[in-house]
């Protein structure tokens, strides 16, 4: 809710910014708890697993872009919110269920692929036989 008072409304006061950030930062904190028992499972598993480069880097820039996106929804809100509403079955649904498309998830959506990446482990057996990372 306090998402659309700071980017949708335009009208923010100090209490909206604070709450924003409050719930976001709780949000995200869950996230990086999940993806501390990911690592600790996969590191329970097989003591040499590991995650690929490429995972741990793209994980990394994801993670990037989820932050960027919780603070600049005032540049990217109201064009992907019309990109959204555009079909005619999502307006009707807007009627029935306030915020349907829950715009203001997506920055911690983001957030958490860029952790399921970022925790994307690879046991050494899978390795040697090619097999793609799980969690």
């Amino acid at each position: 809710v306090y998402w659309y008072a700071l980017f949708y409304y335009g009208d923010p006061e100090l209490h909206d910014y604070v709450f924003y950030v409050t719930a976001w930062s709780a949000f995200a904190l869950r996230i990086a708890a999940w993806g501390k028992t990911r690592t600790q499972r996969a590191l329970k598993a097989s003591d040499q697993a590991h995650v690929p480069t490429y995972a741990r880097m793209a994980g990394m820039a994801v993670i990037g872009v989820g932050l960027v996106l919780a603070v600049s929804g005032n540049v990217w809100g109201m064009p992907v919110l019309n990109w959204v509403l555009e079909p005619a079955w999502a307006q009707d649904f807007s009627n029935w269920v306030p915020f349907w498309p829950l715009i203001d998830f997506y920055s911690l959506f983001v957030l958490g692929i860029g952790t399921w990446l970022l925790t994307a482990y690879r046991s050494p057996q899978a390795r040697e036989v090619g097999v793609p990372a799980t969690g």
